[in-house]
C-alpha cells in the first residue's frame, strides 16, 4: 500500500510539474487567472521586473500605455463581480528555444456576452529556475 500511494503521489506530482512548466501552460494559466480574478495567481505568472504595454489602435496615431504589474493587478482586481467578461481567444503562435518563448493570440474581447473589442497578445516568457514567467505582455486594442 505505501509503495503504491509513493508511486501515485511521484506520478501526480510529476504530471502537475509538467502541466506548470511549459510557455503554453503558463499563458493559459494567466488567462484562467484573469477571468476568475485571481490576482495572487496573476502575480505568480510575472518575472519580478517584467514590462505591460497596451497599443490602443482604435485612433490614428496609435497610442502606446504602459502599466506595472501593480497596474494589471488592480484593473483586474476593480472589475465589478456581476460584469461578465471574456477574453475569446483565436490560434495560439508559440516559438521558443527553451530559455525565451514568444506566444502570439488574437482574440476578441466580450463585456456581458457583447463584442468590446479585438486585438492581439504578444508575451515573452523566461525560463527562470525551472519556471516559464511572463516577462513582456504587450497587447492590441482596435474596434
Amino acid at each position: 500500500m505505501k509503495k503504491s500511494m509513493f508511486l501515485f503521489i511521484l506520478l501526480s506530482a510529476n504530471i502537475a510539474f509538467s502541466q506548470q512548466n511549459t510557455p503554453k501552460s503558463c499563458v493559459t494559466e494567466f488567462f484562467e487567472a484573469f477571468h476568475n480574478q485571481d490576482t495572487t495567481a496573476l502575480r505568480n505568472l510575472f518575472y519580478e521586473k517584467a514590462t505591460i504595454q497596451t497599443v490602443s489602435a482604435k485612433n490614428s496615431p496609435a497610442i502606446v500605455k504602459e502599466e506595472t504589474i501593480d497596474d494589471l493587478i488592480r484593473g483586474v482586481a476593480s472589475i465589478p463581480a456581476e460584469i461578465d467578461f471574456k477574453e475569446r481567444l483565436k490560434r495560439i503562435n508559440m516559438r521558443s528555444n527553451g530559455e525565451i518563448a514568444q506566444v502570439w493570440i488574437p482574440y476578441e474581447f466580450l463585456v456581458d456576452g457583447k463584442f468590446s473589442h479585438s486585438g492581439v497578445n504578444s508575451f515573452v516568457l523566461v525560463n527562470v529556475d525551472a519556471s516559464w514567467k511572463i516577462i513582456h505582455l504587450i497587447d492590441t486594442r482596435r474596434n
